[in-house]
């Protein structure tokens, strides 16, 4: 007979909004650090507007390429956010080939950059998953001025927002009085 052992691998906790230029970025950094990651499709700013407002809850760590494209983008955000904290990726130590960016960084390089912002809370914000209709979910978004997005997505930002359920709530109303 044979034993199972089951590892838990334990994810440092980083309690504000990381942002990073794509998908690769987002899916290699949530395999070792467990915080929100906002990904805004290199220069197009998608989730802009979500940042705008969630800045006013957290400041916003800005984890770029350490490229010519991430320099132009974090110019550009700088526009439109001002509650943001860069960090920096050697040019160097992050490189695979041709490419230097944040998908390219050791693990070890990218912790110690994102160390100081390790937080020692579990903290968890209220979650409340209720499966939301996504028709409902986008004449949120609409009504909040965000970008639209899936329905774990939705009830985290809802949740950073301070969204509460009495929002919600009125906002259903309205919601089914319009439609």
């Amino acid at each position: 007979m044979h034993a199972i052992y089951s590892i838990l691998i334990m994810k440092n906790r980083i309690n504000n909004i990381v942002v990073v230029e794509g998908k690769n970025d987002a899916s290699y950094l949530s395999s070792f650090i467990d915080a929100e990651i906002v990904e805004i499709n290199g220069l197009e700013l998608k989730n802009i507007n979500y940042l705008i407002k969630a800045q006013e809850f957290t400041t916003l760590l800005l984890l770029l390429d350490p490229d010519l494209e991430g320099h132009n983008i974090r110019n550009k955000l700088k526009k439109y956010l001002t509650n943001v904290i860069d960090i920096e990726i050697d040019f160097k130590k992050c490189n695979k080939g041709i490419k230097n960016g944040v998908f390219e960084c050791e693990k070890h390089e990218l912790e110690e950059k994102v160390r100081p912002y390790f937080s020692n809370e579990n903290i968890d914000v209220i979650n409340k998953i209720t499966a939301y209709d996504s028709v409902f979910r986008k004449f949120v978004c609409d009504t909040m001025n965000i970008e639209y997005c899936d329905n774990k997505t939705f009830n985290k930002r809802i949740n950073r927002l301070n969204i509460n359920a009495e929002k919600i709530e009125k906002l259903k109303m309205e919601f089914k009085n319009g439609n």
